[in-house]
């Protein structure tokens, strides 16, 4: 049975430390400004449960992990991802591979498949954000099954 949405939030933040959060580039949502979790809210359909973690490159590129699912905005797109219907293993960069990529930040947009099949990009600001952001979609599909 799936975690309550407090006990997801509590956990990601609890070990937001071990992946490395926060960064330059990547803030719990708690630690945001107020004109920023503002600005947030108003990309965030009830949906998509509570905003925990924001990861930019910049204004016009970012991912914001909600409870429930990832808000995307690249390319001036918003996309809207169910946190459960991620397969990392289709990955365009799997999951342990990212690893081996570490030293290189040229690629620093995440492209993640769900189980049918589709892409989207899922933007970061560097290889260690990414890696962040991969464990914590794995905590939050590992909390919700």
């Amino acid at each position: 049975m799936g975690k309550s949405e407090d006990y997801i939030i509590d956990q990601i933040v609890l070990n937001a430390p071990k992946f490395g959060i926060p960064t330059a580039h990547a803030a719990l949502y708690c630690d945001l400004t107020s004109d920023l979790q503002f600005f947030l809210q108003q990309q965030v359909p009830d949906s998509s449960g509570e905003p925990i973690v924001l990861f930019w490159k910049d204004q016009d590129n970012w991912t914001l992990v909600c409870t429930i699912q990832l808000i995307t905005k690249s390319r001036n797109q918003l996309q809207y991802i169910p946190i459960q219907a991620i397969d990392q293993s289709q990955s365009t960069v799997p999951f342990l591979q990212i690893a081996k990529d570490y030293s290189d930040n040229s690629h620093n947009e995440l492209v993640l498949t769900t189980v049918s099949g589709t892409a989207f990009t899922a933007p970061t600001a560097s290889v260690k954000d990414r890696i962040g952001l991969m464990n914590i979609i794995q905590q939050i599909q590992s909390m919700r099954a």
